[in-house]
């Protein structure tokens, strides 16, 4: 589920547009190819008033087009049995939708209501549906979670540490994606961590699909446009993942007006990367453990992460890949805490002079994410990054807030990062 969403009616009514258009086409020219009719059974939730068919409108937020994160297709009752249906036709596109057929949709359920109890958001985790090329129905009830048993896509030379136990925070999984010919040579290779690694190389332990991170490296890699390179995939569970990726927390108000306290555990977090994960995969492969051969990456409150952990470890991490960053958390924190930290003495600094960063943002996740990274690449560039030498900033268009676009724009974001490593 995207972090923070707008529940204006204003995405409503597109929503409903977007449906009536969706729904003409699907009876018309509608070929027969991921084709998925949602079939919302309220009859619960209406009974519980979670649903209240005469103002509120229910509907489907997902992963994949026409699916948003940031807005609702809505659904109908033409029986009035509370059984509410639609249809959509889902549009893999980019340059590796081809090379991949196999894709899980991640969605979920949501009454478009603000006052509802968790915003009218089903409580349960993101639902998923394996997509077979075929027409398919979905038939759920509100709130109890559907998960499609999806095939492991993990390719062969991503090894797993299924059990790293952190000193202070949860147990996880550690995958180590290796590069060509790393059995059959003695070099030692630079590093990348990323975050989310549960949705890095594997569809089968992703939330909303994965990235194929080692798919696309091993074709850069092999085509000599990116130079051999270790990847590092920490996982976090759903559940943990807005503490662990917060570096403060956050107040904020349920639908019945009460008050609660979110996240706050992001130095936990970077504390573990720097000194529990970095030094077992130091210890444990062939690394270049410097600064200029070591990078860290993510998305969303992944990449709100990354660029903390940027700023309280410079002396660790020289290269940022920064994704549809989360700048909004906590009235756009972030933004004060890199002003504070580039102010500060050289010694203690992230420095533009040796520090390479990506950041990016799609267009179509909403105006306060789009005015979030402007704002941030703007701050760098203010304290001496320049845009193509050392900070690249991309807008990507008609992008959303979603495993699908981050995997489409990783080839850019690899190359640009680490495509000119420095060796020791």
């Amino acid at each position: 589920m995207m972090n923070r969403i707008s529940d204006t009616m204003i995405s409503t009514v597109f929503g409903m547009f977007a449906v009536l258009v969706s729904t003409i086409f699907s009876t018309t020219t509608l070929q027969a190819q991921n084709v998925i009719t949602f079939s919302m059974d309220m009859r619960g939730a209406i009974s519980q008033r979670w649903l209240e068919p005469q103002k509120d409108f229910i509907g489907v937020r997902g992963s994949i087009p026409p699916l948003r994160w940031d807005s609702t297709l809505v659904a109908t009752d033409p029986d009035g049995d509370s059984i509410y249906t639609l249809t959509v036709k889902l549009t893999l596109v980019g340059k590796y939708a081809k090379l991949f057929q196999a894709r899980k949709l991640a969605y979920k359920f949501k009454v478009e209501n603000s006052t509802k109890l968790n915003n009218g958001w089903e409580t349960v985790q993101n639902s998923t549906v394996l997509l077979t090329g075929k027409p398919q129905t979905v038939k759920r009830i509100f709130n109890v979670q559907s998960l499609a048993p999806t095939p492991s896509t993990r390719s062969q030379n991503v090894r797993l540490h299924e059990y790293f136990q952190p000193k202070t925070l949860l147990q996880r999984t550690i995958s180590v994606y290796l590069p060509p010919g790393y059995s059959k040579s003695t070099q030692r290779y630079p590093v990348l961590y990323l975050h989310d690694g549960q949705n890095i190389f594997d569809d089968s332990t992703s939330a909303s699909g994965e990235w194929y991170a080692d798919e696309i490296a091993d074709t850069l890699i092999k085509s000599k446009k990116l130079p051999p390179y270790i990847i590092v995939g920490i996982s976090t569970r759903g559940e943990d993942r807005m503490n662990e990726y917060t570096p403060v927390a956050m107040r904020r108000y349920d639908g019945l007006g009460r008050p609660e306290e979110l996240g706050g555990k992001g130095s936990l977090h970077a504390q573990m990367i720097v000194e529990e994960i970095k030094p077992f995969i130091d210890s444990t492969y062939r690394t270049l453990k410097d600064r200029a051969n070591t990078a860290l990456g993510g998305s969303s409150l992944g990449g709100l992460m990354t660029m903390y952990t940027g700023i309280a470890y410079p002396q660790v991490f020289g290269r940022l890949m920064i994704m549809s960053p989360s700048v909004w958390w906590a009235n756009n924190w972030i933004l004060a805490a890199v002003k504070q930290n580039l102010t500060d003495s050289l010694a203690t600094s992230l420095r533009a002079a040796d520090t390479r960063i990506w950041l990016d943002i799609g267009d179509a996740e909403g105006k306060e994410s789009v005015e979030g990274a402007r704002a941030l690449k703007n701050l760098l560039i203010e304290k001496g990054w320049k845009i193509g030498t050392n900070l690249s900033f991309m807008e990507a268009k008609n992008a959303a807030h979603n495993e699908a676009a981050w995997s489409e724009r990783l080839e850019p974001a690899l190359t640009f990062l680490l495509g000119n490593s420095l060796r020791k």
